[in-house]
């Protein structure tokens, strides 16, 4: 192992130790929200469906909104409100969970809070991105991204775990956990913003003070951006399954949550042991649109696989092995292709369009539960195999609009006085 490649300057480290504290204690509190609301506050399972998918709509609308403003107003501004303000809506909750009043009005504010809670959090991981690909080496550039995801997921997986143990988990008292864990991720970014002053700060100048309206037009005319992002919204929507339809069909098949469980710790172990060697490894032979047309492939197969498992631990468990590195190929490394198609004074913008291919997981539950209603599991997991197939065309079209792209003049997107 090249241990050279790992001496980033102190601002990277602080953003991927940011991350992991971010991941850490949002997964304490946010795979339970729905638990916690029917069961301890008593809202109806339709109320809390709509309150969780609150989060997805600003997941969609809100990135290339914060990332406009940090273009405008630069990263340390937008992501350190993002984080304070982040912090308080979790505090927020854990009031709102407090409060004795009826449950229409708790509903309302739960729901009120968790959309805030959505955009806020889109802010924080695609600035989180955007500030890597301002600071980091092209060297570096690589490494950087993918121990950012690797560690994700890695604080995502020790979330529920850290909570179960300290006895967190679906109380209220995570969310003032929650809470914190962002405003020690914010006190790390001030901290070390003080230190090194000018490789954190991209100031807003007159060379980047650009409308929103011209931003918006400049990313809807970037055709390979949009073949990218609707591919992604497709990848997603296939994606998404694992997380919402499968576990309902392995517990039609196995009637308990064991396999699927299992099935999850399989991604997770995956993610963490294969995400950096084979991607570092890929990235130096293929290009990353490349890559995602393959692991489009993988996550098709991987749907497959599980559909036609049966009752075999053993295929569920190759099957999921097949899926994540699908997920490794396709989610894990597009932060690097934004970064090599944005314009500068436009980075924090196109990398807030990320957050338009969350309408893929938002809808997909949708999707995933109607179909299962009509058609048994195999065939539901064979369709979304096949939709997870359509997006190979879209980075192929996308991949091939970059490649022309590169031969016109790349010139600065002109600024609004």
């Amino acid at each position: 192992m090249n241990f050279n490649a790992y001496k980033f300057n102190p601002l990277i480290w602080i953003i991927i130790i940011g991350v992991l504290f971010l991941r850490i204690g949002t997964s304490m509190t946010v795979p339970f929200l729905a638990i916690f609301l029917h069961f301890k506050v008593g809202i109806s399972l339709s109320i809390t469906g709509i309150i969780v998918g609150t989060s997805y709509l600003s997941y969609t609308l809100g990135g290339f909104l914060g990332g406009y403003l940090s273009d405008r107003y630069g990263r340390k501004k937008t992501l350190g409100i993002s984080l304070l303000c982040y912090g308080l809506i979790f505090c927020g909750f854990g009031i709102a969970a407090s409060i004795d009043t009826s449950k229409v009005v708790v509903a309302g504010m739960f729901c009120t809070l968790n959309l805030f809670a959505g955009l806020f959090r889109i802010w924080s991981d695609t600035l989180t991105q955007a500030m890597l690909a301002d600071v980091v080496t092209n060297e570096q550039k690589v490494i950087a991204f993918n121990l950012r995801y690797t560690v994700a997921n890695i604080g995502s997986a020790l979330g529920p775990i850290l909570g179960a143990w300290i006895g967190f988990s679906g109380t209220i008292d995570s969310f003032y956990f929650t809470g914190v864990m962002c405003w020690a991720y914010l006190s790390l970014l001030l901290l070390i913003a003080s230190k090194s002053k000018r490789q954190w700060e991209r100031q807003a100048t007159n060379t980047n003070r650009i409308s929103i309206r011209m931003a918006a037009k400049t990313l809807f005319h970037d055709k390979s951006l949009r073949l990218y992002i609707v591919g992604g919204i497709i990848s997603y929507l296939a994606y998404v399954q694992q997380e919402s339809t499968l576990g309902q069909i392995l517990m039609q098949r196995f009637g308990g949550t064991e396999v699927f469980t299992m099935i999850l710790a399989t991604n997770a172990i995956t993610v963490v042991s294969l995400q950096i060697p084979i991607t570092s490894y890929c990235l130096k032979r293929k290009s990353p649109l490349w890559l995602m047309k393959i692991g489009s492939f993988f996550i098709a197969g991987g749907l497959i696989g599980m559909g036609f498992s049966g009752l075999s631990y053993i295929s569920y468990i190759i099957s999921q092995i097949i899926f994540t590195l699908g997920e490794i190929f396709v989610f894990s490394i597009g932060g690097i292709f934004i970064d090599d198609i944005a314009p500068e004074n436009l980075r924090g913008a196109y990398f807030g369009s990320l957050g338009f291919q969350y309408l893929g997981k938002a809808i997909g539950p949708v999707i995933g539960g109607v179909l299962l209603q009509i058609f048994s599991g195999q065939i539901v997991l064979l369709i979304f195999a096949i939709i997870a197939l359509g997006s190979i065309q879209l980075y192929d079209s996308s991949m091939k609009s970059n490649q022309n792209n590169r031969n016109i003049p790349h010139e600065k997107i002109p600024c609004t006085k």
